[in-house]
């Protein structure tokens, strides 16, 4: 696509900044700036500067968190900056017009050359860089705009995008937009980052009871550039996105661990495959040392939880462009029951909560569906060790806790998004000097457990042994069902779970007998699977499992509804302490999972998030998901 933008340069752009915003009301007039003529030059310098992500210790105070809470700067990969849109409005917010650009109501810029920043000493305000920028305004009319935003990366979001709702399409250009339509503007995907850099905008606050959004540009625009750099307007911008990055606690044993829920490490001794659905796919390799906790015992079987890796499940796939705060009916109920004191900072030039866009299957913002963003198990590849790894996510927040005061206990689907960790069960089929590693597939049908998918469908079989099959070799031969007979499916029943799976013949034509006890009838197998579907197994195919974690957010007491959530520009540092239990089972690692506890299970992740601006939360988790 071919984007209509200036090449940076230093007479255009005398310097650039990443993170940060300091707004002024949206009701702000133009009063003060030097009067022009009709398509006179007008000049605005513009000091760009990032708010950090944030983070903070979860047992730590919610005051603390929100005015002392930990920053961190950005990565330089997460402060790139490839281009700039600056987009100028009328007081009512309707599109400024300019005659040097065609009288669209931006202007553009591309970095032939990587932008450089200044680095800023301000911790406490907790600034990462900060540049400033010269633009040259020009109008018809001789008005001069009334507020300002800047979008930083615009072109993130085109690659592989048919619709990206700051571009038109068919110009190639970006769209001239209201102060309304800019802020709603719907990216979609699960992370506002692009081959380009990561999307950033205004960032969005209350200051004693009035929203800074687009900021005031009455009192810096002037006819010459001299001036204008004299009084810039001072801009913060912040990520659309937030930031998860997870690690792994110190092992306690060098090798095996040998204390339940704590973490060594073991070297598989053989390749562990996993068929599902006439797919087989290698899950563990022979050699490869894993993570590995002592999760528990089943069948008098110390069991072991191999960790492979991480990534996010009910993630939200649609964010604002800017950050929705609502109005006054939210913030006198943040200022109660939102938990975070203060939830608001204008000396930040930032807040630590949002409203978030819905999740909704039929129809939301922009017109589209919303649903929820889950993954299949093979499809978490990022690697989980002591050595942490960060993935991006899109903000997720819910004004009401109702029903899921006990996220990581959920055996029914919750809209928070989560930390899941990717797993494999084994057990030592061999000694402590000479490891035979096996799979683990513990599973569950008519509540009872199963060490092995062999036990399981010699169950099975038994229970459905006055149906049988016939020999092919002509000697009418009938031989009720086997073990080998049974599979199972993840189509599942009505009364199946997301994990669950349904026993099922092979398709054919089976035989049962008539009443007179000798002679047979033919059924087909629809018939025998139709009558099996009443009864739902927990399968742990090859030992796969997941456990999960609700992400907290900043308050300290689960009853408020800052307790869980995910807001842009925030880092989520999750240390996982401990996982007890054998986690939810996994059947076919390519169906989307959809994260609950098995309801008859003890399973535990235990996890420490630390939120950081980036603001960062910090975390521990202790990975034992369990319905009681």
């Amino acid at each position: 696509m071919k984007n209509h933008f200036f090449k940076l340069s230093t007479l255009a752009i005398l310097g650039t900044a990443l993170f940060g915003m300091t707004a002024c009301s949206d009701k702000d007039d133009v009063a003060g700036s030097e009067n022009a003529t009709d398509d006179a030059k007008q000049y605005i310098a513009v000091n760009i500067q990032s708010v950090q992500s944030m983070a903070a210790g979860a047992g730590a105070k919610a005051a603390t968190r929100a005015s002392n809470g930990t920053y961190e700067d950005g990565t330089e990969d997460e402060q790139k900056v490839t281009s700039v849109a600056f987009y100028f409005f009328n007081a009512d917010g309707t599109p400024f017009r300019l005659s040097n650009n065609g009288n669209h109501n931006w202007l553009g810029y591309e970095n032939g050359d990587k932008i450089n920043f200044n680095k800023d000493s301000q911790d406490g305000n907790s600034i990462e860089e900060q540049s400033d920028v010269v633009l040259l305004l020009q109008s018809n009319t001789g008005a001069s705009p009334a507020s300002m935003i800047v979008v930083l990366n615009p072109t993130s979001f085109t690659n592989g995008k048919s619709v990206y709702p700051l571009f038109d399409t068919d110009a190639g250009t970006l769209k001239d937009m209201s102060l309304t339509e800019l802020r709603n503007a719907d990216l979609k995907g699960t992370s506002a980052k692009g081959e380009d850099g990561f999307v950033m905008s205004n960032s969005i606050y209350v200051d004693n009871g009035t929203l800074r959004g687009a900021v005031q540009t009455a009192g810096h625009i002037f006819t010459s550039e001299t001036a204008a750099k004299a009084s810039p307007v001072e801009v913060y911008v912040e990520r659309v996105n937030a930031k998860v990055r997870a690690h792994l606690a110190a092992a306690s044993a060098t090798g095996v661990p040998t204390t339940e829920g704590t973490l060594g490490t073991i070297t598989a001794t053989k390749d562990i495959t996993a068929e599902a659905n006439g797919n087989t796919t290698t899950i563990v390799t022979k050699g490869t040392s894993y993570p590995a906790y002592y999760v528990g015992e089943a069948s008098d079987k110390k069991i072991y939880a191999l960790v492979l890796g991480w990534g996010l499940a009910d993630e939200n796939g649609q964010a604002s462009l800017e950050k929705n705060l609502g109005d006054e009916t939210y913030w006198s109920t943040w200022n109660t029951s939102l938990g975070i004191d203060p939830w608001s900072t204008p000396n930040y030039h930032r807040s630590f909560w949002e409203i978030s866009v819905p999740f909704n299957t039929t129809n939301t913002q922009g017109g589209s569906s919303n649903p929820q963003v889950n993954h299949s198990w093979n499809s978490y590849t990022t690697s989980l060790s002591t050595t942490a790894t960060s993935l991006y996510t899109l903000p997720n927040t819910h004004q009401t806790l109702t029903g899921y005061t006990d996220c990581n206990k959920n055996v029914t689907q919750s809209e928070f998004t989560k930390f899941l960790a990717k797993t494999v069960l084994v057990y030592n089929n061999g000694t402590d000097d000479a490891p035979d590693w096996e799979p683990a597939e513990l599973c569950t049908y008519e509540n009872n457990n199963y060490f092995g998918t062999t036990a399981l469908r010699t169950k099975v079989a038994a229970e459905y042994s006055k149906y049988y099959t016939k020999s092919t070799d002509g000697t009418e031969t009938y031989t009720a069902l086997a073990p080998s007979d049974i599979t199972f499916t993840t189509t599942t029943s009505d009364a199946a779970k997301n994990y669950q799976v349904v026993p099922c013949v092979k398709d054919g034509t089976y035989y049962t007998k008539n009443a007179d006890g000798t002679t047979f009838a033919s059924v087909p197998s629809t018939t025998i699977n139709a009558e099996m579907a009443a009864n739902v197994a927990d399968v742990r195919n090859a030992g796969m499992t997941y456990y999960y974690y609700c992400i907290r957010h900043l308050a300290s007491d689960p009853s408020q509804i800052g307790y869980l959530g995910v807001v842009r520009n925030h880092l989520y540092d999750v240390t996982v302490n401990s996982m007890k239990g054998f986690g939810t089972p996994v059947y076919d690692p390519d169906k989307v999972i959809i994260p609950v506890v098995p309801s008859n299970d003890a399973t535990y992740l235990a996890a420490q998030i630390n939120v950081l601006a980036w603001r960062i939360v910090s975390q521990t988790a202790d990975l034992n998901a369990t319905a009681e």
